[in-house]
């Protein structure tokens, strides 16, 4: 299964391992509302979860996404 940065970087287009918990919707141009829309539906696919409207304003960031995965005891790949 892939991690949350594999996710993102396959998302938005960027090398996931140049990504952080801190990268985020503030300092990536790629990370803009239609990307932000396809990462929270390839996360939910990917560990078969459902956000609330809440929770996906929340996430601004790698970090904040783990943060709410944690929240819904889902087991996350580790970065490689």
């Amino acid at each position: 299964m892939m991690n949350c940065e594999e996710i993102v970087g396959a998302v938005v287009g960027v090398d996931a391992a140049q990504l952080n918990d801190s990268s985020g919707r503030d300092n990536m141009m790629e990370w803009d509302s239609l990307a932000h829309i396809n990462l929270i539906a390839a996360v939910e696919e990917t560990y078969r979860v459902t956000f609330t409207i809440e929770e996906i304003q929340h996430i601004q960031t790698i970090g904040d996404l783990k943060a709410v995965l944690k929240h819904k005891d889902v087991h996350l790949a580790t970065k490689v």
